[in-house]
């Protein structure tokens, strides 16, 4: 039974570590750069700016604002598009590496643990279900590792249903 706890934390613990990887690691190395902080305060003080221009009066001073103002938006999606292309590309290679990770890890647990039975139940508890569940231990009552990663990622993938968005 140990076992099977082992492996279920194992599991766990593969799973929070992708989904760090792939969540909040882009979202890090990804941050706005000084350079986009200092646009956007610009361009909210041109807006400000705006406000107080009377364009019928001063409409030159209010055209070359509003280009300015303009420019700047452009600029500020711009970075915000290779910020998020950027993103994209570090979250796709993380994922990789998480899922790599991943497969490394179960096919350790499988070639480690594959005759040993993780859970030993009475056998009429099984019955309709006996031969898959017990493969590749051949134990009557037992139920081997594929069937219990496989009752293992449902459960991880409820709960995080449950609690995550």
């Amino acid at each position: 039974m140990v076992t099977a706890v082992a492996v279920f934390m194992l599991v766990f613990g593969l799973q929070f570590v992708r989904r760090f990887l792939t969540a909040y690691i882009p979202a890090f190395l990804t941050r706005p750069s000084y350079d986009e902080k200092q646009l956007v305060t610009s361009l909210r003080e041109q807006q400000n700016e705006l406000l107080h221009i009377n364009a019928q009066h001063e409409f030159a001073r209010h055209a070359k604002l509003k280009r300015l103002m303009n420019k700047n938006e452009d600029e500020i999606r711009r970075k915000g598009l290779q910020r998020q292309t950027q993103g994209l590309k570090i979250k796709g290679v993380l994922w990789v590496v998480g899922m790599a990770l991943t497969v490394l890890c179960h096919s350790w647990v499988m070639w480690t643990y594959r005759y040993l039975p993780l859970v030993q139940l009475p056998t009429p508890w099984l019955a309709p279900l006996n031969r898959i569940l017990r493969f590749p231990t051949n134990i009557d009552g037992a139920i081997g590792l594929p069937a219990w990663l496989l009752i293992t990622n449902s459960i991880i993938f409820q709960l995080q249903r449950m609690w995550l968005p």
